[in-house]
Formats: structure tokens, sequence, C-alpha cells
């Protein structure tokens, strides 16, 4: 009889903090792109295909994705596994973190000329002195959330503005275009005034002052290549995100073809 999960016995136990949480993913590549605080540790995902002996003739089903750890764990264990997720958002994150993606020296000149451009449009922002005429010019620009300056001080807004402004203008190879897309993703938070020491959303007393965005963006492209050339000679099983509901996984998943 196949032991079931909670039965597993003491290699279970006496975990740290980042053998468990969110936290377990910071340093790991691809994983880091997108820090979601409620989500947990990639070795958790591989603790369980360790324990249960999953392989190549196997294949995993994560009901609720979220930011694509299992599919990530499994592709490069080699092991086929599909997800499901219901948040658009979040489809998208897991589906471009668990996305193969062959021409790394393409993508890198990508995001070369992305940078360069967005480096050269800031050049007309007045984000350091008169952030607050730039965004009342470009209102229309700014997404509709409620009190976005609540979110960024005025000057990072501005820049997130003619950096928003540049993605939906950009022309590029739809990978590429998307990998951009999930390293622009992957600022917004640490660029604004929300506080990332816990699962609730909070903000910081004191708003973060104004901060080089292209350079914080610069540096997460930079991860995303250095991650894409960690990862380029292991082996790879085909893993896929699917949008939809859980619920109704008879939907939202194609037939299997019997064996």
């Amino acid at each position: 009889m196949q032991p079931m999960l909670f039965d597993m016995g003491p290699s279970f136990t006496n975990r740290g903090t980042k053998a468990v949480t969110f936290q377990g993913k910071l340093d790991l590549p691809i994983h880091r792109w997108y820090r979601l605080t409620p989500s947990f540790s990639p070795q958790l995902a591989d603790d369980i295909a360790v324990h249960f002996e999953l392989s190549a003739s196997d294949f995993v089903l994560d009901p609720f994705s979220g930011v694509g750890t299992v599919p990530l764990c499994m592709k490069y264990r080699g092991i086929p596994a599909c997800s499901v997720e219901i948040n658009p958002f979040l489809h998208f994150v897991g589906t471009v973190k668990s996305q193969t993606y062959k021409d790394i020296e393409r993508s890198q000149a990508c995001f070369k000329e992305f940078s360069d451009a967005y480096r050269a449009n800031l050049s007309g922002v007045p984000f350091e002195s008169k952030p607050d005429e730039y965004l009342k010019e470009h209102a229309a620009d700014i997404p509709p959330i409620n009190y976005p300056e609540r979110w960024w001080s005025p000057g990072n807004l501005a820049q997130l503005v003619c950096l928003r402004k540049l993605v939906r203008s950009f022309k590029a190879d739809p990978h590429n275009l998307d990998l951009v897309k999930m390293a622009v993703l992957g600022i917004l938070v640490p660029v604004s005034n929300a506080k990332h020491n816990h699962v609730s959303l909070t903000f910081a007393k004191d708003p973060l002052p104004t901060v080089d965005v292209a350079e914080i963006l610069a540096r997460q492209l930079r991860n995303v290549v250095e991650d894409l050339r960690a990862v380029s000679d292991l082996p790879a099983a085909d893993v896929t995100v699917y949008r939809g509901n859980s619920k109704e996984l008879t939907r939202v998943l194609p037939e299997r073809p019997k064996v």
C-alpha cells in the first residue's frame, strides 16, 4: 500500500523557516522571479517527490498552482506535471516561470533594448523634481486601483507609469516580452511602500524615497538571464499551468490519452 502523505515520519520534522515558507525561493533560479509571501518553499515539493519516489513515468497534478512552485520543481526533476490556477495574474506568473526558453542570447539582447528604451523615455519624466505634474498629465495611464499614491511614492509612481507605457508599446518576440513583463511584475512591490515582513498587507510609516527604478529593473532582468543559463543544461519534463477553477477539473484539464 502506498504511504499516505501525513504518515511520513521523521523526515518532515524540524524544518527551518526557509524550508517551508516563501523564503526558500528567494535565492533559487526562476523561483525568485516573483515573491508571493503566502506561498511555500520548493523544498516541500521536492520532499514529496522524493518520498513517493516520483519519476518520469509519473504525472503530478497541483490543483492550486499559485506562482507555479510545484510544476517548476517537477519540471527540473524530469517529472511531467500540470497545475490549475483561477487567478489570471498568478496564472501568468506560473506560466512564464514554467516555460522553456532556448535562445537566451536573444532574450538578453531584447532586455538590453528594453532597458535602453526605458532610460531614454525616463529622460523626459521629471520624477525627481515635479512628479505630481507628470502624474496629473498621465492620469489615464495610472492603473485604476484604489489610492495608488499609498502604494508608491510620487517619484516612483511616475517612473512606473512611464514603464507601463513602454511595456504597452514595446515590440518583441512574445516569449521575451512575457519575460520582460515578468521582470516588471517582480519589482512592483519592492519599489512600493508595502511592508514585506508578514502575510497581511500593511504600508510603511515612512514612504519609500524616490529610487532608480530603471536600475532595479535592469538588475531583475540580469537575474532572469542568469537563471535561464543556470537551468539551460538541466533535463526538463513537460509541464503546463492551466487557467480555470479546480472545482471543475474535468472542464479545465484536457483528456489524457489512454495507455
